[in-house]
């Protein structure tokens, strides 16, 4: 005989292979979109799942991007390599 709570279960597996394939298949095509269509993608899936912070956290965000680009273009800080910058982080955590 089978008992409720096996019936629930049995439910609860299926669900989560349905979403797991779902899951998989959705990235599988994520993946095969151009870079800036990923990136873009990939901002709204985190974004989605940022709901501790305030909705003017995006706006501030924006402005700070803003910011940092005009100070890249007017030639007021120097880039580093992620090689580089990487190799420095690590060296100050040994």
């Amino acid at each position: 005989m089978v008992t409720s709570w096996q019936s629930d279960a049995v439910l609860v597996k299926e669900y989560n292979l349905t979403m797991l394939n779902t899951a998989a298949n959705v990235l599988e095509q994520a993946l095969s979109l151009p870079p800036l269509d990923r990136a873009a993608l990939a901002d709204s899936l985190i974004e989605s799942l940022d709901t501790s912070t305030g909705e003017d956290a995006g706006l501030f965000w924006r402005e700070e991007i803003r910011n940092r680009i005009s100070e890249l273009d007017a030639g007021g800080v120097q880039t580093v390599a992620w090689a580089d910058a990487s190799a420095r982080l690590r060296n100050r955590i040994e």
